[in-house]
Parts: structure tokens; C-alpha cells; sequence
């Protein structure tokens, strides 16, 4: 469990027994024998600066007034002084501790929290309102010490009386506010603890889960959160790689989004209801807030799960990222499917502060307890752990005393008015009552508090052990038992086996303050010491502990350190802790001696280049251009040395500007920099592309990797030709989006020979499954091509990053056109899980379309079962940001509702979900994908206007997206439409054109596409037909009816149905069996779910006399 902040205390129900009541004596006797009333100059004198406002007597010290002061010699004032009598039970233990065990006014908070526990779990409440929701998103704000943490600790109960349940708590530190994920971690390593402590077979069960989801990704997540060793205990972290490409860095947030969603679906497999409560969220880092956002609007995960998010409403304003992500939250509620709730937990009042004195005192005169509630009220106010340290110091200077004799609590009203002034500054309070401890206990505390808010037994002591080597002391106590001091004076806690927290965030903040040399200094040596004494193993585990100490108190900016900020920089990359790795080179940045920048230190080139990578990757291009171009101007540095700086560049271009043209002008420079010439000359370049293209599929063929299987070629190291390989590839990729097809040719198959010469690169597997692209495109080849595609995914296994968009190129445009359509689904939805592992939303987003939307839909699934899919993926893809996939996605969603209307003008592709109109430079993005979906429209619902729209577009679509799979139904199609009218008119231009297609797809038939010979029948049907060879027409007719219904493509059957009819009505005039077959295409159309299809044909059966005869 965190450590318990200031809420956990504040606000809080004291004891309601008198037995709990201190007693300050008059008894000097009785005070001298009893330790807790040792004089203690210091206390008394912070205590009178907190809140005493001047002396009682004529020329006394504060310190003197303090001590001296007693009730008989307090000036009477002219009424009478107030006395309240106590219970017997007063005089058997006088203590007045106000220790707390419950809340006081807080029950309109705790009843709407527990509103929302009820409505997450799907239970009524009180309002007679039962809506069901899985997810609960609940922000308690208010000051310091308002109660907000006990608020929330008030469900734990509930969640832990619940078979399943699970309440876990992670809190964000103030001293260490770069440290990336810390709450978060906090609160999943709970878990981890909590099932360790669970049967054997359950942290197996747990252990399998996780490792099925997340492969090779769980090495990230157990660096953020290392108790998942404890379920994962055969996984070992030393191998950690931070050196992660550009590429990785770009979607490395995503990559780990995904990895806490499956996490959290791990585990609340096994706990459910998870409530996770993350305390102090205003120092929460960036990357903290993506992570809370993505749990909650995981519409994967079912399970009920609540996040309460705890803040000082103080410390934020309208532009804190904080307040940021609240506001996006609530506009997500609708499509995520979440409530989101914001109590705000205020002040006391008078009343409240009353009832806080009553439940000490039992009994007594109401308008005097009134009385002072309103003062305190004033002095404090109405802060509810103000107005307990308030009530202390009153009995601490016995200006709220107790009459062992009388038995009476006795105070002057106006007496304490008079000496006491308002004030907001509890650390000074707590401040005093760290004094009171003894000085080594003191000491210790001041270096606990630098660690955060907890620590390790074994970090202290070797902090401890070198403080006293530095002292030349030699402690005369073990330091348990000083850390035992601590614990029983409430201001440590233990939190685990040798783990320790603070029991208040503002005790750590006071535990700080009575060094004798200035704070930061202080924190300089305590971070020097546990730089310069833990070993490596144990640095590395307290990197960003320790960095964020060292930079605390480096105020003197010590270049050595500068190491230390890029260790944790590179650990922060490696985490995809994008802000933070910025941060930490920035601070590195800023140790740097001027002249180590101008020598080329190493050092300084190191966080040069992360920085820049890392404002890149936050968007600040600015900033990035600024560490690009100090390093661009030192003649020190090679250019090897500046070629980061250089791509990023690039990379700018291509990503953010879109400018392709001037990217390939610019990756051509820089591989001529680098001693690579990649063109010819541009008046050459179509010969290059044939002569490039024919040279890499003769080396690729003569590898071993070509011939035999389970042969792989070397893993390429060298820096030069890795640079060689990215921007080659880009290039490439620019070509491809400027329609450079040539270009697009030599960068391709430049990138092979790469390959086959240096190894394989992160690039290398997509490469190859593009040369399968080309072979099939140019060559229709589909056994090589496929082979090709084969060798790129057995290459991609060295680089998983990029195996999404290899499966992706692999499937959809290469092995189609080899293995059936129902052996892609299989690789595609692996395609997306690899993908969204590896944060590789682009691909992730293509996979799972493929997956779920237009391979279904080429194979004749039931529209309104692919329809279902459709808002759960459009929810992904703005999620991820994804508007290439998006519109694709809503181009199709817009196709297959026509097909499922009724309405008259179904075939145009207009609607709710996607209008032309909508979309800017609809051409660019998506109007290759809008040429698929009108044909399928005005094939099945304007079949006499889709052949002349077959000729005017021609094989445009085949042309804009080459050897993708839906070519061949886009083909085909436009075939069908040709030979309708062709058959329906005679006229020639129809027959030419549907003749081209028919050879075509013949052409694909004989080089082995499976998936075609269905197509060939039908289209042969057709042409025998034309030519008037009935008998055979009608025996292809049969033959491809029966093979579209044994392979269950629903839409094709029907199809071929009602082209077999057609033939029967008005080629043989047999109007009998016609008739047969259309109520069979009738009767497939509605399986597949074509109303207006269906409802155009009921009006042809109407309307023939050869029907209504029948």
C-alpha cells in the first residue's frame, strides 16, 4: 500500500471517548515526572510564530510565555472563564492525542462515491437509478488536508468484501515529478503483491495470460513495475535495450497503452471489481494521465474497473495538464462508454468544527464549544488538519487546559484571540514536533525524506553509513531502531519487507527543513552519496530517484552529473517516457561545460541526440531544430556524428509537412553524404527501375534463405548501412505517396540488394514482401512472389517493431493472390496484435480492417455481422489517430449500409457515416477506396449503369492500389457488369472490355490464385452465353453456383443465381427454372442481407408476364 497522505488524517471522526484526552497539569509534580512534558525551546518558539500573536505578560519572551504560562495566570477577562466538566472516565487516562478512526461530515461524499461503486458493479441506488456501466472515472479535489484520500479509502471495505475485489493505491511524488508512471506502477505493484500471496495455480494462470499477451513487450512493464516478478518469475530484465529507433520512439506511447490495457485484463480476469485509487494527481506526470485515459476507455476490457483520482484543487488551474485531460475525459464519456463523476471535498464549517470538539469532549456547555469552533474556523480556515494542530498547540501552551482537581477542561476565549493569529503553514507545526524527537532520529528523517515518499531499509543505511563516515561518527544506535522512534511518533509507516513510507506527504516536506546547510546542498549530498555507493544493478533500479535528487540540489550545475541525466534520458526512452527522457536531456544539456560542446565531447553528442529525438517525438520542432543545429555547426563532429540531426529532419517533412518531393530531394543528399549514389541519372531512371528490379529478383532467388527452409541471413550492426536502409526506405515510401512508381521501384529494390549484402535490417522484411509486390505486378509470378513475401516475414522475426506492417504488405498484397482468403484472417488479426504490441497503430489499424471489415466482406459474410464490428473499430482508430484507416473504414461502413437499406438511392455513396463533402483532398486519401465502393453499389443495385461507369473508370482502382487483395472482386465485378449489358445489348464495346477482364483473371487462375475459379466459371458462363453456346453456358452456370455455395460466399451465390435466371428467362425461356433460381438469389440475398438488392427483384418477379404466367 502507498503511503498515506495528508487526507488519510484530515478530516477525520476523533475518538469519541473522553479516555482519549491529554491533560496539560498543573501539577508541577506530576509534569516534572512524566517525559512528555520536556521543555523544548525550539517547539515552543515555532509554535509561537505559527500562531501566537503577542505576549501576555508585560515584557516575557515568546519562548518564556510559552513555558510559564498557566491557567492561574491568565488575566481574567470580565466574564466568567469558561469551564466544562468531564466523565469520570477523564481521570483514568487525561490524554487529549486526537487520534482519528473515521469521518466527520463527509457522508454527502462517501455517499455519491459509493453511488458510483454500485453503478459500476450494476447495482441500484439510492435514487432508484440501476443504468450499468463497467467503468467509473472519480476526481476528488480540494486543499491539503481536506480528507480527500479518506474519502476514497472509505470504499476498500466494500471492494474487499467482494469475493474478487481488489482496492489498491498509488500516490505521485513532489520530489520527484519526472519520474515517468510512478503512481501507476505503485498501484499494479500491489496487485503483483497481492497475487503472490494467492494458490500456485493462480499466479500460473495469471503468468500465462500475460506472456500470451504481451510476448517480448512484458520486458518493458517489468521495469516499470518489478513486482511482477513475483508472477513472472522466469523472465529476467537484464537484457533491457533502451536503444530504440526513431521509429519505435514515435509510437512508443502506444506501444505501452497497449501493454497496460492487457495487463489490466490480466488481472481483473482474476480481480474484479479493480478499484485503483491514485493519490496526489497534480503532480502527475504526462505520460501518467495518457496511461489512466487509455484504461478507462478500453472497450475491450469488460470487467468492472474504477479509477479515483485525488488532487489539490490549489495547485492546478485551467492550463495544467491535469485539469487538460479531465476536460477530455468527460468529452469521451458517450463514446467510450464510462462515467465520470468530479466531487469537490471542501473546508469545514463552523458547525463541522463544533461536532469535531464534541466528539472529544462528551460533554459540556454547546455554546461555549460553539464558541471556540468559530475561532478556530477563523484561525485556520476551516482546514480540517489546520484546525487539529490548531486545538494541539492550544493544549500544548495551555491555552486549553485541564483541572485534574475540578475536573474541568477550562480556556478564555478571549485570551486565545488575543494571542493567536490566522495561518495556512502546518509544516511549521509539524516542524516543532519533529524537534521534539531525538537529533540522530531527526537526522535520520531529513535523508529519508530526500528518497520520496517511501524508501528502501538498504538505500537509508547506505546513506546512513556514509553520513557517518563523513561526520567521523559512529552510531551509538542501530538504525532500526531509530526508524522504530520514527514509527512511534507517527511520522513513518512500514509499507513492505524493508519498506518504509511517509505517513503524510507534508511530514516529509518538514522532515526536510531543520538542516543546517541549505536545502539544496543537502540533497546534493544525499544523491552524490547514492550515486557514488550503489552498485550498478541497484543505480539502475533507483536511476530516476536518484537523478531527480542530484538535480534537486545541483544548483551549483556540476558537469559530472551530466552522465547521470543522459543514464536516465536513455532509461526513460526506453520506457517511452517521451516528456521525461526530454526532460532529463535537457537538464543534462544544461550541466554541459561550454567546452566540452565545442571539443565533440561524446557525451554531449549523446544527449544532443536524445533530446532532439525526444522534442520531435512531444511535437516541439523547434526545440529539436535548435539541438540539431548546435551540433550541425561544430566542424568536430562527422557526418556520421550529424546524420541523426539530419534525418530528423526528414522525418519532419514526411510525417508533419507531407512534402514527398522535397523528402526524396533530401534523402538523396544525405546518402550521397554517406557514399551512396542512388540514381543514376533522372533521365534514366524507368531503365534503372527494369534493369534494378530484374537484378534483385535474380540475387534473392540464388540465396540460400530462397532455397531452403529455416536459412536466415545475419543481422545487420553497421551504423552506415543501417542510415543506408532508412533513407532508402523513405525515399521509397515518399515515391509510393507521390505516385513515383519508378522511383518507388529503385528505391525497393535497392533496399533488397542492402539486404543481401549487410544483412537484415529493421526495414528488411516489408522490403522483400514489396519485391513479392513488384514480381506479382510485373512478372505474375505468384510461387515467387509468394516465396518472397515467406522470406520477409522469417527476416521480420529479428525486428518485431516492424512486423506488423510486413504481415500487413505480406498478406494483402502478396500471399492472396497463393492461399485461400480464409488462411488471411488468421495472419492478419496476428498482424494487429504484433502491431498494437509494438505501437504501431497505422498497421495495427490496417490488420484489423483486413480482419474484420473486407475480408469478410470478399467472402460473402453476412453484412449485418460485419456491420456490428464497425463502431468498435472506428472507436480504435480515432483513438489511435489513424485518418488513413478511418476513412477506408468509413468508406466501406457507408458501402455496406446502402447494400443493407431500402432506400431508392442506395447505390450512391452518400450518408451518415461518410459523405464526400466531409472529406479534404478526399482524392489523395480515399478516393481510391471510393472507386471500390461505387462499383459494388452500382453492381448490385444499378446493374444497367454499371458497365458504362465499368468503362469509364476502367482498372483505375487495380492501378491506385496494385496487387492489393480486393483487386480481384473489384475485377471481377466490373467483369459481371460488362457482360450484363454486353448480354442485354450486343454492343461490342462491352463485350471487348468484359472479354480483357475475363482473360485476365484466367490469366490469375493458371498462376495458382485459389481464390479466383469461381470468378472464371461465372465469367465463362457468361461469355458462352453471349456466344450463344447454351449448353455449356448453363453447365457453367451449375458449376459455379455450386462452388460459391461450398466455399459459403453468400453474396457471389446469390449473384450467380441471378445471372443463371437471367439466362433462363432471356436466353432459354424457361421461365420455370428462372424462376427457381431467383427466389434462390432472393433467399441468399437476404442471408447476406441485401434489403434493396432483394426488394429489386420481388418488382422484377411482379413486373415480367413471363413470371406471372409461371
Amino acid at each position: 500500500m502507498d503511503h498515506q497522505t495528508e487526507d488519510d488524517y484530515y478530516g477525520q471522526t476523533p475518538q469519541p471517548i473522553i479516555s482519549q484526552i491529554l491533560v496539560v497539569h498543573n501539577d508541577e509534580d506530576e509534569k516534572a515526572d512524566d517525559p512528555r512534558f520536556e521543555e523544548d525551546e525550539a517547539l515552543l518558539s515555532e509554535v509561537a510564530d505559527a500562531w501566537l500573536v503577542k505576549p501576555v505578560a508585560n515584557e516575557s519572551s515568546k519562548t518564556d510565555l510559552m513555558k510559564n504560562m498557566k491557567p492561574s495566570e491568565i488575566r481574567q477577562p470580565k466574564h466568567k472563564q469558561q469551564k466544562l466538566i468531564v466523565s469520570p472516565a477523564g481521570r483514568r487516562k487525561r490524554k487529549l492525542e486526537f487520534e482519528f478512526t473515521g469521518l466527520i461530515r463527509r457522508e454527502r461524499e462517501v455517499s455519491l462515491l459509493k453511488d458510483c461503486f454500485r453503478r459500476m458493479l450494476g447495482r441500484p441506488i439510492d435514487d432508484g437509478e440501476s443504468e450499468t456501466c463497467s467503468k467509473e472515472v472519480v476526481f476528488l479535489s480540494g486543499l491539503s488536508g481536506v480528507g480527500k484520500s479518506t474519502v476514497a479509502q472509505t470504499l476498500e471495505q466494500d471492494v474487499e468484501a467482494l469475493e474478487h475485489g481488489v482496492f489498491v493505491r498509488g500516490n505521485f511524488d513532489q520530489t520527484a515529478r519526472d519520474k515517468p508512471y510512478s503512481g501507476i506502477a505503485k498501484a499494479f505493484g500491489m496487485i503483483c503483491e497481492k497475487i503472490e500471496q494467492m494458490p500456485n495455480a493462480v499466479v500460473n494462470r495469471v503468468a500465462t495470460k500475460i506472456s500470451e499477451e504481451f510476448g517480448t513487450t512484458v520486458e518493458v512493464l517489468m521495469h516499470l513495475i518489478p513486482e511482477l516478478k513475483y508472477i513472472i518469475k522466469d523472465y529476467s530484465t537484464t537484457t533491457f535495450c533502451t536503444d530504440t529507433a526513431d521509429h519505435d520512439i514515435m509510437n512508443g506511447l502506444d506501444s505501452l497503452r497497449f501493454a497496460f490495457r492487457a495487463l489490466t485484463r490480466a488481472l481483473s480476469a482474476e480481480f474484479s471489481p479493480m478499484v485503483l485509487v491514485l493519490d496526489d494527481l497534480q503532480w502527475a506526470d504526462i505520460s501518467s494521465l495518457l496511461i489512466v485515459d487509455c484504461l478507462v476507455t478500453d472497450t475491450q476490457n469488460r470487467n468492472p474497473l474504477m479509477v479515483i483520482g485525488c488532487y489539490r484543487s490549489d495547485e492546478v488551474d485551467e492550463n495544467s495538464i491535469l485539469v487538460n485531460k479531465i476536460h477530455a475525459l468527460r468529452e469521451k464519456t458517450n463514446k467510450y462508454t464510462f462515467n465520470i463523476t468530479e466531487l469537490k471535498v471542501e473546508a469545514f464549517s463552523a458547525n463541522d468544527i463544533s461536532d469535531l470538539i464534541k466528539s472529544q469532549i462528551s460533554a459540556g456547555d454547546k455554546t461555549m464549544i460553539d464558541g471556540l469552533a468559530a475561532l478556530c474556523e477563523k484561525r485556520t480556515m476551516g482546514n480540517p488538519h489546520f484546525v487539529l494542530e490548531f486545538l494541539k498547540m492550544l493544549k500544548n501552551t495551555g491555552l486549553l487546559v485541564y483541572d485534574g482537581d475540578s475536573e474541568t477542561w477550562t480556556w478564555d476565549l478571549a485570551q486565545i484571540e488575543e494571542v493567536t493569529m490566522s495561518t495556512a503553514n502546518v509544516v511549521v507545526l509539524l516542524q516543532s514536533k519533529i524537534q521534539k524527537v531525538p537529533k540522530r532520529v531527526q537526522r535520520l528523517l531529513q535523508y529519508a525524506a530526500c528518497l520520496g515518499s517511501s524508501f528502501s531499509l538498504p538505500t537509508l543505511q547506505l546513506i546512513w553509513k556514509k553520513s557517518n563516515i563523513l561526520d567521523m561518527r559512529v552510531s551509538s544506535e542501530p538504525l532500526e531502531q531509530l526508524l522504530a522512534t520514527a514509527e512511534e511518533n507517527r511520522f513513518i509507516e512500514k509499507c513492505g519487507p524493508k519498506r518504509y513510507r511517509w505517513v503524510h506527504d507534508k511530514v516529509q516536506e518538514a522532515s526536510l527543513l531543520p538542516s543546517k546547510k541549505p536545502m539544496a546542498t543537502f540533497q546534493l549530498d544525499v544523491g552524490s552519496s547514492l550515486y557514488y555507493c550503489l552498485d550498478e544493478k541497484s543505480l539502475e533500479e533507483e536511476l530516476f530517484n536518484v537523478t531527480d535528487i542530484v538535480n534537486s540540489g545541483n544548483t551549483k550545475k556540476r558537469p559530472e552529473f551530466a552522465r547521470l541525466n543522459f543514464r536516465a534520458a536513455k532509461k526513460a526512452k526506453g520506457i517511452y517516457a517521451i516528456q521525461s527522457a526530454a526532460n532529463y536531456a535537457a537538464k543534462g544539456i544544461e550541466l554541459l561545460q561550454e567546452g566540452e560542446v565545442l571539443t565533440g565531447h561524446i557525451l554531449t553528442l549523446q544527449l544532443y541526440t536524445i533530446g532532439a529525438e525526444m522534442e520531435t517525438a512531444l511535437g516541439n520542432v523547434k526545440k529539436a531544430e535548435q539541438y540539431a543545429e548546435e551540433i550541425l555547426k561544430r566542424p568536430q563532429y562527422s557526418a556520421m556524428d550529424k546524420m541523426p540531426f539530419k534525418v530528423l529532419s526528414i522525418r519532419k517533412g514526411l510525417v508533419v509537412d507531407f512534402k514527398y518531393d522535397q523528402t526524396i530531394e533530401r534523402c538523396l543528399a544525405r546518402l550521397k553524404e554517406l557514399d551512396y549514389r542512388l540514381i543514376w541519372s533522372r533521365s534514366t531512371t524507368s531503365l534503372q527501375a527494369l534493369v534494378e528490379l530484374k537484378k534483385a529478383i535474380r540475387r534473392a532467388k540464388h540465396t540460400k534463405m530462397f532455397k531452403e527452409t529455416g536459412y536466415s541471413l545475419n543481422k545487420m550492426t553497421d551504423q552506415k548501412y543501417l542510415l543506408w536502409m532508412r533513407l532508402t526506405g523513405i525515399f521509397g515510401y515518399s515515391a509510393y505517396q507521390s505516385r513515383k512508381s519508378v522511383l518507388y521501384v529503385v528505391g525497393t529494390c535497392r533496399n533488397v540488394q542492402i539486404t543481401l549484402d549487410h544483412g537484415i535490417g529493421p526495414e528488411s522484411g516489408a522490403i522483400f514482401a514489396s519485391l513479392g509486390l513488384l514480381v506479382v505486378i510485373f512478372q505474375g509470378d505468384f510461387e515467387t512472389a509468394a516465396k518472397f513475401a515467406e522470406m520477409g516475414l522469417a527476416m521480420q522475426k529479428l525486428h518485431p517493431a516492424r512486423e506488423g506492417s510486413c504481415v500487413y504488405m505480406s498478406y494483402s498484397f502478396v500471399l492472396c493472390w497463393k492461399r485461400p482468403l480464409q488462411a488471411l484472417l488468421k495472419p492478419h488479426y496476428d498482424g494487429y496484435v504484433s502491431a498494437t504490441r509494438m505501437g504501431d497503430s497505422t498497421f495495427s489499424c490496417w490488420c484489423l480492417s483486413a480482419h474484420h471489415v473486407w475480408l469478410p466482406y470478399m467472402m460473402g459474410k453476412p453484412l449485418r455481422l460485419i456491420l456490428k464490428e464497425f463502431s468498435s473499430l472506428q472507436s480504435q482508430m480515432e483513438e489511435l489517430s489513424q485518418p488513413g484507416p478511418l476513412l477506408f473504414l468509413k468508406i466501406l461502413w457507408q458501402m455496406m449500409v446502402n447494400l443493407t437499406s431500402s432506400f431508392s438511392n442506395s447505390h450512391k455513396l452518400e450518408g451518415h457515416t461518410f459523405s464526400r463533402n466531409e472529406v479534404d483532398d478526399w482524392e489523395r486519401i480515399g478516393g481510391t477506396f471510393v472507386h471500390f465502393a461505387e462499383g459494388e453499389l452500382f453492381l448490385f443495385l444499378k446493374p444497367a449503369e454499371a458497365a458504362d461507369r465499368a468503362i469509364a473508370v476502367g482498372d483505375k482502382f487495380s492501378k491506385l492500389t496494385p496487387s492489393f487483395c480486393l483487386v480481384m472482386i473489384e475485377t471481377f465485378h466490373r467483369g459481371v457488369a460488362l457482360y450484363i449489358m454486353a448480354r442485354k445489348t450486343k454492343q461490342r464495346k462491352y463485350k471487348n472490355h468484359a472479354s480483357k477482364i475475363r482473360k485476365t483473371i484466367k490469366k490469375w487462375l493458371r498462376a495458382g490464385n485459389p481464390n479466383v475459379e469461381h470468378y472464371s466459371l461465372l465469367l465463362d458462363a457468361e461469355h458462352a452465353a453471349l456466344s450463344r453456346a447454351y449448353a455449356s453456358a448453363e453447365k457453367l452456370y451449375e458449376e459455379a453456383i455450386v462452388l460459391a455455395s461450398r466455399m459459403e460466399y453468400l453474396h457471389h451465390a446469390a449473384l450467380f443465381n441471378e445471372r443463371y435466371a437471367d439466362f433462363l428467362l432471356n436466353e432459354v425461356d424457361d421461365a420455370e427454372r428462372a424462376s427457381h433460381y431467383l427466389d434462390e438469389a432472393i433467399r441468399l440475398y437476404e442471408q447476406w442481407g441485401a434489403t434493396r438488392k432483394i426488394e429489386m427483384l420481388q418488382s422484377d418477379l411482379e413486373r415480367s408476364p413471363a413470371f406471372q404466367m409461371e
